[in-house]
């Protein structure tokens, strides 16, 4: 499977076309050996971040299986770290309520 059908998978469940213009510029970037400043040039961090981390685990030379494996680990230890910041959020704020800030 090539890095672009693995991008088109992600941005077909996450909407509209952002995370392959994320892709898009991630190349752009990459090829010209620059980072992008800020996120205007998509105005999506999370899409930005879908697409870098994708791109980052791709294997051009792992099986189809390996490659959607690891594509969905990536994703997977995503969705865990935000959960765990989003938690730490939820345990800050009824802390703060508890203290009548």
């Amino acid at each position: 499977m090539k890095l672009p059908d693995i991008i088109k998978i992600a941005n077909e469940v996450y909407g509209g076309c952002t995370v392959v213009q994320a892709f898009e510029n991630y190349k752009r970037h990459r090829a010209a050996g620059t980072r992008p400043q800020d996120l205007s040039e998509v105005g999506d961090g999370l899409a930005v971040f879908i697409a870098t981390e994708l791109t980052e685990t791709y294997d051009v030379k792992a099986t189809t299986a390996r490659q959607l494996s690891t594509a969905h680990d990536a994703m997977n230890t995503a969705k865990e770290q935000l959960t765990d910041v989003q938690d730490e959020f939820l345990r800050v704020l009824e802390k703060t309520k508890r203290k009548g800030r």
